[in-house]
């Protein structure tokens, strides 16, 4: 059964060229993002109501705004809202009468299993997005990072927070890839929007190995 699992980078503007011509181009029966119905109307509502994941406790919680902010941040210089490219692909998808799922983990419960890392590996991790993060590779932020980039970074971050990569990353790609196999049994052509650090976890539980670019 076709499937594609496109990249994105949630702040740049060459993502959402790709969703739109992607979406054209392929002609899917079904558009599934990287998103679960929480984390949906956050984005709709641009993160202004995050209340209800204060339960999470202080620390997770602080994980959380700290990770949007610098998000924000990053969409400010390229004037794209975090995001904008997952929204784009709802609302082509509701224009074409093309059905839409939701393929991430409830972020409540993604919060909920922050709570067992070692405090010692929260506090490194909440430390490192205050002072410490930086852009060691050079790329434009418009574009969608290169690969190459992409597998640094998400090594970066699976050897200095080892804990926080299995919750956010592994798990997650585990997750979304069972849901990928459940549409690929009802719908011939199924397209995937995901942040550009997922592509290669998924493409590895789905086809052994990951795709090659087309």
């Amino acid at each position: 059964m076709p499937l594609i699992i496109v990249p994105t980078s949630h702040v740049a503007e060459e993502s959402l060229e790709r969703v739109k011509n992607t979406i054209e181009r392929f002609k899917p029966d079904v558009i599934a993002v990287e998103l679960d119905i929480h984390r949906f109307i956050l984005l709709e509502e641009k993160n202004k109501k995050s209340t209800d994941l204060r339960s999470s406790g202080f620390l997770n919680f602080a994980i959380y705004t700290l990770m949007k902010k610098l998000q924000i941040r990053l969409g400010k210089k390229t004037g794209i809202f975090p995001g904008s490219e997952m929204l784009l692909a709802i609302k082509i998808a509701e224009e074409k009468g093309i059905d839409v799922e939701f393929i991430d983990r409830d972020i409540r419960i993604t919060l909920f299993k922050l709570q067992t890392i070692p405090i010692k590996e929260k506090i490194k991790l909440i430390l490192f997005l205050l002072f410490g993060f930086s852009f060691s590779f050079k790329f434009d932020l418009k574009k969608i990072p290169p690969q190459d980039i992409v597998d640094k970074t998400v090594e970066t971050l699976r050897r200095n927070f080892p804990c926080i990569y299995r919750i956010l990353v592994t798990e997650r790609d585990s997750y979304m890839a069972e849901r990928i196999r459940s549409l690929m049994k009802t719908y011939k052509r199924v397209l995937v929007f995901v942040g550009a650090g997922h592509k290669k976890g998924l493409e590895t539980l789905l086809f052994k190995e990951p795709q090659r670019p087309s």
